[in-house]
């Protein structure tokens, strides 16, 4: 296998000052909260046909409705993200089906 180019991990690393163990587990913690988020808005994104701020392909009623706070466990341990809304509150996003987010990482 051919060696890749770690120049792109290694200023993260120094960005985030990623010293031990603990600041590596913080920093996946950090990089899974964002994929969860942009996995829900792109969620929602399906849900009501159009993209946010793309108001001239908006053929719903229904539109977003802003965030609220939901707590996700993960084989991590718990991480804090912002679910999307719609003002009809039909949004459901993928998950055990019962409301709840749960993730194995």
């Amino acid at each position: 296998m051919a060696r890749k180019d770690n120049s792109k991990l290694k200023e993260l690393i120094a960005e985030y000052g990623i010293k031990d163990l603990n600041d590596v587990h913080e920093f996946v913690k950090m990089l899974t909260v964002e994929t969860i988020q942009a996995t829900l808005d792109s969620e929602l994104d399906n849900e009501l046909g159009y993209s946010k701020y793309d108001y001239k392909n908006k053929h719903t009623s229904n539109s977003r409705n802003s965030y609220s706070p939901k707590t996700v466990q993960g084989s991590m341990g718990e991480v804090e993200i912002q679910a999307p809304r719609d003002c009809d509150g039909e949004f459901e996003p993928s998950g055990r089906g019962d409301g709840s987010l749960v993730m194995t990482v």
